[in-house]
Protein backbone atom coordinates (compact mmCIF):
# COMPACT_ATOMS: atom_id res chain seq x y z
CA UNK A 1 0.00 0.00 0.00
CA UNK A 2 2.70 2.11 0.65
CA UNK A 3 4.63 1.63 -2.60
CA UNK A 4 1.03 2.50 -4.31
CA UNK A 5 0.72 5.33 -2.37
CA UNK A 6 4.64 6.75 -3.46
CA UNK A 7 4.27 5.83 -6.66
CA UNK A 8 0.94 7.80 -6.96
CA UNK A 9 2.83 10.72 -5.21
CA UNK A 10 5.57 10.41 -7.95
CA UNK A 11 3.17 10.49 -10.35
CA UNK A 12 1.89 13.30 -9.22
CA UNK A 13 4.88 15.00 -9.20
CA UNK A 14 6.16 13.89 -12.84
CA UNK A 15 2.18 15.23 -14.11
CA UNK A 16 3.37 18.77 -12.43
CA UNK A 17 6.53 18.96 -14.23
CA UNK A 18 5.26 18.07 -17.17
CA UNK A 19 2.57 20.57 -17.12
CA UNK A 20 5.29 23.55 -16.11
CA UNK A 21 7.32 22.67 -18.80
CA UNK A 22 4.61 22.94 -21.40
CA UNK A 23 3.11 26.15 -19.93
CA UNK A 24 7.01 27.11 -20.27
CA UNK A 25 7.67 26.48 -24.03
CA UNK A 26 4.29 28.05 -24.63
CA UNK A 27 5.37 31.17 -22.67
CA UNK A 28 8.37 31.05 -24.65
CA UNK A 29 6.65 30.42 -27.85
CA UNK A 30 4.37 33.20 -27.39
CA UNK A 31 7.43 35.54 -26.32
CA UNK A 32 8.87 34.50 -29.90
CA UNK A 33 5.73 35.19 -32.07
CA UNK A 34 5.79 38.75 -30.11
CA UNK A 35 8.92 39.52 -30.78
CA UNK A 36 8.51 38.31 -34.83
CA UNK A 37 5.65 40.66 -35.24
CA UNK A 38 6.89 43.25 -33.25
CA UNK A 39 9.91 43.40 -35.59
CA UNK A 40 7.18 43.07 -38.65
CA UNK A 41 5.92 46.04 -37.45
CA UNK A 42 8.38 48.42 -36.99
CA UNK A 43 9.80 49.37 -40.59
CA UNK A 44 13.25 49.07 -41.01
CA UNK A 45 14.77 52.32 -41.48
CA UNK A 46 15.30 54.32 -44.65
CA UNK A 47 19.32 55.02 -45.90
CA UNK A 48 20.05 58.29 -45.87
CA UNK A 49 19.47 60.46 -49.31
CA UNK A 50 22.58 61.10 -51.80
CA UNK A 51 24.22 64.64 -50.68
CA UNK A 52 24.31 67.09 -53.89
CA UNK A 53 27.74 68.41 -52.49
CA UNK A 54 28.74 64.41 -53.03
CA UNK A 55 27.99 64.97 -56.41
CA UNK A 56 27.61 68.31 -57.99
CA UNK A 57 30.78 69.51 -60.06
CA UNK A 58 34.02 67.87 -61.96
CA UNK A 59 34.91 64.72 -62.29
CA UNK A 60 37.41 63.04 -64.51
CA UNK A 61 38.84 59.53 -65.84
CA UNK A 62 41.08 58.90 -68.76
CA UNK A 63 39.97 55.61 -70.79
CA UNK A 64 42.39 54.55 -73.70
CA UNK A 65 44.48 57.46 -73.46
CA UNK A 66 41.36 60.07 -73.86
CA UNK A 67 39.61 62.02 -71.32
CA UNK A 68 36.03 61.52 -69.76
CA UNK A 69 35.04 64.61 -67.83
CA UNK A 70 32.04 65.65 -66.32
CA UNK A 71 30.92 68.89 -65.07
CA UNK A 72 27.59 68.49 -62.87
CA UNK A 73 25.06 70.97 -61.62
CA UNK A 74 22.50 70.20 -59.19
CA UNK A 75 19.55 72.10 -58.06
CA UNK A 76 17.31 70.21 -56.01
CA UNK A 77 17.40 66.57 -57.26
CA UNK A 78 17.94 67.87 -60.86
CA UNK A 79 21.32 67.41 -63.00
CA UNK A 80 22.22 69.51 -65.76
CA UNK A 81 25.96 70.10 -66.89
CA UNK A 82 28.44 68.85 -69.62
CA UNK A 83 30.73 66.11 -71.09
CA UNK A 84 33.80 66.41 -72.90
CA UNK A 85 36.86 64.54 -73.55
CA UNK A 86 39.51 66.92 -74.75
CA UNK A 87 37.86 69.80 -73.88
CA UNK A 88 39.35 72.90 -75.57
CA UNK A 89 38.45 70.94 -78.85
CA UNK A 90 34.79 72.23 -78.86
CA UNK A 91 33.09 68.78 -81.16
CA UNK A 92 33.76 66.79 -78.28
CA UNK A 93 31.05 69.17 -75.86
CA UNK A 94 27.77 67.02 -75.01
CA UNK A 95 25.33 67.94 -72.21
CA UNK A 96 24.19 66.39 -69.62
CA UNK A 97 20.58 65.93 -68.04
CA UNK A 98 19.59 63.71 -65.26
CA UNK A 99 18.00 63.08 -62.12
CA UNK A 100 19.92 62.47 -58.41
CA UNK A 101 17.99 59.96 -56.66
CA UNK A 102 18.40 58.18 -53.26
CA UNK A 103 21.70 56.33 -53.74
CA UNK A 104 22.47 56.65 -57.54
CA UNK A 105 22.43 59.13 -59.79
CA UNK A 106 20.93 58.61 -63.54
CA UNK A 107 21.46 60.81 -66.52
CA UNK A 108 21.84 60.98 -70.05
CA UNK A 109 24.57 62.61 -72.50
CA UNK A 110 23.50 64.20 -75.47
CA UNK A 111 25.68 64.54 -78.49
CA UNK A 112 24.82 67.20 -80.62
CA UNK A 113 25.00 68.16 -84.47
CA UNK A 114 26.34 71.63 -85.17
CA UNK A 115 23.01 72.34 -85.68
CA UNK A 116 21.90 70.79 -82.31
CA UNK A 117 19.80 67.97 -83.54
CA UNK A 118 20.58 65.05 -81.67
CA UNK A 119 23.43 62.98 -82.92
CA UNK A 120 22.63 59.91 -80.25
CA UNK A 121 22.80 59.21 -75.93
CA UNK A 122 24.48 57.57 -73.84
CA UNK A 123 22.45 56.31 -70.80
CA UNK A 124 24.59 56.20 -68.00
CA UNK A 125 24.02 55.40 -63.83
CA UNK A 126 26.28 56.25 -61.06
CA UNK A 127 26.86 55.45 -57.44
CA UNK A 128 29.64 57.42 -55.14
CA UNK A 129 32.13 54.95 -53.82
CA UNK A 130 35.25 55.96 -51.24
CA UNK A 131 35.21 59.04 -52.53
CA UNK A 132 35.15 58.58 -56.69
CA UNK A 133 32.23 58.49 -58.84
CA UNK A 134 31.58 54.83 -60.63
CA UNK A 135 29.39 55.28 -63.70
CA UNK A 136 28.04 52.56 -65.60
CA UNK A 137 26.15 52.98 -69.21
CA UNK A 138 26.02 52.21 -72.74
CA UNK A 139 26.99 54.18 -75.17
CA UNK A 140 24.40 55.36 -78.15
CA UNK A 141 27.10 55.73 -80.64
CA UNK A 142 27.46 53.53 -83.73
CA UNK A 143 28.88 50.00 -82.87
CA UNK A 144 28.57 52.13 -78.82
CA UNK A 145 29.28 49.21 -76.36
CA UNK A 146 28.73 49.36 -72.29
CA UNK A 147 30.89 50.69 -70.13
CA UNK A 148 31.92 51.80 -66.53
CA UNK A 149 34.04 54.57 -65.35
CA UNK A 150 36.03 55.29 -62.08
CA UNK A 151 35.84 58.54 -62.02
CA UNK A 152 38.26 61.41 -59.59
CA UNK A 153 38.32 64.51 -58.32
CA UNK A 154 41.17 66.33 -60.31
CA UNK A 155 43.71 65.50 -57.64
CA UNK A 156 46.31 68.71 -58.59
CA UNK A 157 42.71 70.44 -56.86
CA UNK A 158 41.51 74.07 -57.58
CA UNK A 159 43.69 76.51 -59.18
CA UNK A 160 44.75 79.49 -56.95
CA UNK A 161 42.95 82.57 -57.61
CA UNK A 162 44.62 84.76 -59.74
CA UNK A 163 45.62 88.54 -59.91
CA UNK A 164 42.87 91.09 -60.13
CA UNK A 165 42.51 91.98 -63.83
CA UNK A 166 43.69 95.80 -64.12
CA UNK A 167 40.54 98.05 -64.73
CA UNK A 168 40.71 99.50 -68.57
CA UNK A 169 37.76 101.61 -70.10
CA UNK A 170 36.55 99.75 -72.94
CA UNK A 171 36.47 101.22 -76.42
CA UNK A 172 33.65 99.44 -78.45
CA UNK A 173 34.95 98.13 -82.05
CA UNK A 174 31.86 99.80 -82.92
CA UNK A 175 27.97 99.95 -82.39
CA UNK A 176 26.17 96.79 -80.40
CA UNK A 177 24.40 94.43 -82.61
CA UNK A 178 21.58 92.66 -82.52
CA UNK A 179 21.97 89.24 -80.70
CA UNK A 180 20.52 85.75 -82.20
CA UNK A 181 21.34 82.39 -81.65
CA UNK A 182 23.72 82.01 -84.43
CA UNK A 183 25.59 85.07 -83.46
CA UNK A 184 26.64 83.48 -80.43
CA UNK A 185 26.94 79.66 -81.10
CA UNK A 186 30.98 79.08 -81.44
CA UNK A 187 33.94 79.57 -79.56
CA UNK A 188 35.11 82.79 -77.80
CA UNK A 189 38.46 83.19 -76.34
CA UNK A 190 40.16 85.43 -74.15
CA UNK A 191 43.72 85.51 -72.94
CA UNK A 192 46.02 83.67 -74.04
CA UNK A 193 48.25 80.38 -72.98
CA UNK A 194 47.43 77.49 -71.38
CA UNK A 195 45.16 79.68 -68.60
CA UNK A 196 43.28 81.31 -71.81
CA UNK A 197 39.48 81.33 -71.50
CA UNK A 198 37.31 79.09 -73.64
CA UNK A 199 33.66 80.29 -73.95
CA UNK A 200 32.00 77.47 -76.25
CA UNK A 201 28.50 77.90 -77.07
CA UNK A 202 26.65 75.12 -78.68
CA UNK A 203 22.67 74.48 -79.90
CA UNK A 204 20.48 71.32 -78.04
CA UNK A 205 17.49 71.23 -79.71
CA UNK A 206 15.74 74.93 -79.72
CA UNK A 207 18.10 75.88 -76.57
CA UNK A 208 21.48 77.22 -75.70
CA UNK A 209 24.21 75.93 -73.63
CA UNK A 210 27.97 75.69 -73.49
CA UNK A 211 31.23 75.10 -70.76
CA UNK A 212 33.55 77.49 -70.17
CA UNK A 213 37.45 76.08 -68.94
CA UNK A 214 41.02 77.42 -68.83
CA UNK A 215 42.82 75.74 -68.91
CA UNK A 216 40.65 72.68 -70.31
CA UNK A 217 42.27 70.11 -68.71
CA UNK A 218 41.41 70.63 -65.32
CA UNK A 219 37.50 69.75 -64.02
CA UNK A 220 38.13 72.58 -61.66
CA UNK A 221 38.64 75.22 -64.16
CA UNK A 222 35.14 74.52 -65.92
CA UNK A 223 31.66 75.42 -65.19
CA UNK A 224 28.35 74.80 -67.29
CA UNK A 225 26.64 77.57 -69.26
CA UNK A 226 23.06 77.38 -68.85
CA UNK A 227 20.15 79.55 -68.55
CA UNK A 228 20.92 81.40 -71.76
CA UNK A 229 18.06 84.20 -72.62
CA UNK A 230 18.33 86.53 -75.69
CA UNK A 231 15.20 89.27 -75.64
CA UNK A 232 13.35 89.51 -78.93
CA UNK A 233 15.07 92.82 -81.13
CA UNK A 234 17.97 93.42 -78.62
CA UNK A 235 20.94 93.74 -78.33
CA UNK A 236 21.64 91.82 -74.97
CA UNK A 237 22.30 88.08 -74.16
CA UNK A 238 21.61 86.63 -70.60
CA UNK A 239 23.01 83.81 -68.81
CA UNK A 240 24.52 81.99 -65.78
CA UNK A 241 27.92 80.51 -65.27
CA UNK A 242 27.27 77.67 -63.01
CA UNK A 243 29.91 77.16 -60.18
CA UNK A 244 29.36 74.17 -58.21
CA UNK A 245 33.06 73.10 -57.24
CA UNK A 246 35.43 76.13 -56.83
CA UNK A 247 34.97 79.71 -57.18
CA UNK A 248 35.50 82.66 -54.56
CA UNK A 249 33.39 82.95 -51.58
CA UNK A 250 30.87 80.20 -50.42
CA UNK A 251 29.28 77.46 -52.89
CA UNK A 252 27.69 76.78 -55.25
CA UNK A 253 26.71 80.01 -56.84
CA UNK A 254 25.90 81.37 -60.24
CA UNK A 255 28.11 84.62 -62.22
CA UNK A 256 24.82 85.71 -64.00
CA UNK A 257 25.95 87.15 -67.59
CA UNK A 258 24.80 90.18 -69.19
CA UNK A 259 26.29 90.14 -72.33
CA UNK A 260 26.58 92.22 -76.21
CA UNK A 261 28.44 92.01 -79.59
CA UNK A 262 30.55 94.58 -81.18
CA UNK A 263 31.76 93.37 -84.43
CA UNK A 264 34.38 90.35 -83.44
CA UNK A 265 33.97 91.04 -79.72
CA UNK A 266 31.92 89.30 -76.62
CA UNK A 267 31.24 91.96 -74.19
CA UNK A 268 29.97 90.85 -70.70
CA UNK A 269 29.56 91.93 -66.85
CA UNK A 270 29.55 88.94 -64.76
CA UNK A 271 27.63 89.17 -61.00
CA UNK A 272 28.79 87.39 -58.71
CA UNK A 273 25.74 87.91 -56.03
CA UNK A 274 27.41 86.18 -53.46
CA UNK A 275 30.48 88.42 -52.44
CA UNK A 276 28.58 91.10 -54.39
CA UNK A 277 31.04 91.89 -57.24
CA UNK A 278 31.25 92.17 -61.27
CA UNK A 279 33.73 91.42 -63.64
CA UNK A 280 33.95 92.23 -66.81
CA UNK A 281 35.71 90.78 -69.69
CA UNK A 282 35.84 90.72 -73.31
CA UNK A 283 35.80 87.46 -75.17
CA UNK A 284 37.66 87.28 -79.01
CA UNK A 285 35.25 85.29 -81.63
CA UNK A 286 33.52 83.01 -82.96
CA UNK A 287 35.64 80.51 -83.88
CA UNK A 288 33.93 77.40 -85.70
CA UNK A 289 34.01 74.18 -83.62
CA UNK A 290 36.25 72.92 -86.61
CA UNK A 291 38.80 75.28 -85.59
CA UNK A 292 39.34 74.06 -82.36
CA UNK A 293 39.36 70.14 -83.41
CA UNK A 294 42.58 68.52 -82.69
CA UNK A 295 44.11 66.57 -85.59
CA UNK A 296 42.75 62.37 -85.70
CA UNK A 297 39.41 61.26 -85.17
CA UNK A 298 36.52 62.93 -83.38
CA UNK A 299 37.33 61.72 -79.64
CA UNK A 300 33.66 61.95 -78.71
CA UNK A 301 32.47 59.00 -81.58
CA UNK A 302 32.52 56.01 -78.97
CA UNK A 303 32.13 55.23 -74.79
CA UNK A 304 34.13 52.16 -73.88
Amino acid sequence: MRTLIIGLALLGAGHVAATQAAQSAQAAQSAQAAQRAQAVAIPAAAPAALDANQVRGGWETTVDGVPRIFELRIVGRRISGAYCTFCDDANTLAFVDGRLGTAELTFTITHVRDDGSTLYQDHVRGRVQNGHLIVTGHSGAPRGADFTWTMRRDPSGPLPPGPAAPVFHYLQPGPWEPITAARLVGVWLSGDGANKQYFIIRRDGHVLRGLVCGPCDNPYSMAAMEDFYIQDDDDTVQWNICHEDHGRGPLPYEHHIVAHIADHELRLDATQPNIDRIVSMTFLGPLSFAATARPGPVTRASAK
